[in-house]
């Protein structure tokens, strides 16, 4: 699987941009700053996810207080198919 490197081409356009929330060792690779480390949200089934529930209940929250504190002008969500 080829990895797209998009922030070093957003950072060419847009250069004093900075990007932050939940992600793993290769954007982290690329200058994006993890708000909590990534492999702890690597749950599957609703069993699973329902057993840490109180994690990602904490995880959104984080994340929410991040925004309401850094103001982002775009949010960008993205999903991986692993």
């Amino acid at each position: 699987m080829k990895r797209i490197t998009i922030l070093p081409k957003l950072r060419e356009h847009v250069p004093d941009c900075r990007f932050f929330g939940i992600g793993g060792p290769a954007m982290a690779a690329q200058g994006f700053e993890s708000l909590m480390p990534f492999e702890e949200f690597n749950r599957m089934g609703l069993i699973e996810v329902l057993l840490h529930l109180p994690f990602f209940l904490h995880a959104k929250k984080r994340c929410i207080a991040a925004m309401d504190a850094e103001q982002p002008k775009v949010l960008v969500c993205v999903d991986y198919p692993a």
